[in-house]
């Protein structure tokens, strides 16, 4: 049977592990990668938080800036890394001052990262496809460049979001100091993945041949058709 997910992705080393678990219920992982601290054989591996998605959206790390991340709204998760030069002077009323009332609701942090999840969560107009996860992405982050670039400040991105079914990623920025996206395939010796699996990080978590996301893009991510009902098709980041 098709494998889900379950996983983590580490912006700095700390103990994590992923795995694939069946959908029978069986504890016993069908393929596990522990980059860090995490053995194979580690028994905590048979207590993990599962995910039955094709698509896993999860973090771990240290940074104050990663408090609460990812953010989940129904099938939607977001992720942001980046900076936002004078974030309480320049984009804080912007993002603040423009949600709903019931937007703001959707989370108690008050973080840059939340301000741009609730900001997207607008924007999308209560699409929830890739495009318009695509669309509502890019018309935020324009109109924050827009606005760093006219105070002389700098904005950078480095976004990945989902619905469950897709990944969208948004990599780019005011100058040529980008936050780091990557990607390794399952075809990749040490990937640690499964049949047709990807995984996008912040940082390497595994051996492979990892390819970084090209500066200014938006991609998105999908299963293709002729793949996705084979055992071991996700998207993990």
């Amino acid at each position: 049977s098709a494998p889900t997910a379950a996983g983590v992705s580490a912006r700095y080393r700390r103990p994590f592990a992923a795995a694939w678990y069946p959908d029978d219920g069986r504890p016993e992982p069908v393929r596990s990668v522990c980059p860090a601290l995490v053995r194979d054989d580690d028994p905590a591996l048979d207590v993990p938080r599962r995910f039955a998605s094709e698509c896993v959206v999860a973090n771990v790390g240290p940074d104050p800036a990663f408090d609460g991340q990812p953010f989940v709204h129904g099938p939607l998760s977001f992720a942001w890394d980046g900076v936002l030069d004078r974030y309480v002077e320049l984009f804080e009323p912007v993002l603040l001052g423009r949600l709903s009332t019931e937007t703001r609701a959707l989370t108690s942090s008050r973080t840059p990262a939340a301000a741009l999840f609730m900001t997207w969560i607008e924007h999308l107009q209560g699409r929830t496809d890739a495009d318009g996860m695509a669309d509502a992405l890019e018309q935020m982050v324009g109109s924050l460049q827009d606005l760093a670039l006219s105070h002389g400040a700098t904005a950078s991105f480095a976004v990945v979001a989902s619905n469950g079914q897709c990944l969208v990623t948004l990599r780019t920025g005011t100058d040529a100091t980008l936050p780091a996206l990557y990607t390794v395939v399952a075809s990749e010796p040490g990937a640690g993945l499964p049949p047709t699996g990807r995984r996008v990080a912040t940082e390497p978590t595994s051996a492979g041949a990892w390819t970084s996301l090209d500066a200014h893009s938006l991609t998105v991510f999908t299963l293709e058709d002729d793949v996705a009902g084979r055992d071991g098709g996700c998207l993990l980041y």
